[in-house]
């Protein structure tokens, strides 16, 4: 079954020719019936600037720079046992718990590197799901909840915005989804012109979409949930040695995201 080529949608910067114009589907989600469960996917560990450092996320609630609660830590696994501070963490000479890189999250779930890019999938309270993308250089940074879900004030007591980072992409949960589950960047060679796009998807609804990050911004925002069918509930994406995508499924499913036929 064929879908009609979607309409060009440009974003900012280099993404702009990932124009889409394409006859028929482009993807498709082929099942791998080796897999019998739902494979763990690992994504939290990178270096970044110069230094091997494991990515730990601790979601439910801010609360304060000495609890570890709605955190996100960053540790030098290979400085000392069990770990080491970063010289670059935000209070590593004090002010809070010295393993914080970044504050204000609720419940990451399947954060992703692409280079240094950092992209946090944010399942969010009643309201909205989020994206934001940080780097190396955002030691600091504060997301926003609890005092924001997503672009709006949650229920705060006061809704002080100065020095949050508000979500690079967020969508309400009026359109059908309820728990977002964060993706990879494509970099793999065997769909070259989707290569630079951010997939993602929704557990509730079984939303795929993806975005191209450039500029401080997300554009060519596409829905592909129609091209990759109902699949069920979305639980992780993985990649390869060759950077091909994957999906995984609350139903104990892998499928590998595919060129269509």
């Amino acid at each position: 079954m064929s879908a009609s080529a979607p309409t060009a949608a440009k974003g900012p910067g280099p993404f702009s020719r990932f124009e889409f114009l394409v006859a028929g589907r482009y993807l498709r989600a082929r099942r791998k019936e080796k897999f019998a469960s739902v494979i763990a996917i690992l994504t939290l560990v990178g270096v970044v600037l110069g230094v091997a450092t494991l990515i730990v996320v601790m979601s439910v609630m801010n609360g304060f720079r000495t609890e570890l609660l709605g955190k996100i830590l960053r540790l030098d696994v290979d400085g000392a046992t069990p770990y080491a501070i970063p010289e670059a963490n935000p209070f590593a000479e004090g002010g809070g718990r010295p393993e914080i890189f970044a504050l204000g999250v609720r419940n990451p779930w399947r954060p992703s590197f692409d280079g240094e890019d950092f992209y946090i999938a944010d399942v969010g309270q009643s309201a909205y799901e989020e994206i934001t993308v940080i780097t190396a250089e955002s030691a600091g940074a504060n997301l926003g909840w609890n005092i924001m879900e997503g672009p709006a004030c949650y229920g705060a007591q006061s809704c002080e915005q100065t020095g949050l980072v508000p979500p690079s992409y967020s969508y309400s949960h009026d359109t059908g989804g309820c728990s977002i589950t964060g993706g990879y960047v494509y970099r793999g060679k065997a769909i070259p012109e989707i290569a630079g796009q951010y997939f993602f998807a929704d557990f509730c609804d079984s939303r795929v979409n993806s975005f191209a990050y450039a500029d401080g911004e997300a554009g060519d925002v596409f829905d592909w949930t129609a091209q990759l069918g109902g699949i069920g509930g979305i639980t992780s994406f993985g990649v390869d040695s060759a950077g091909e995508l994957y999906l995984t499924t609350i139903e104990g499913k892998l499928f590998e995201v595919v060129r269509a036929e």
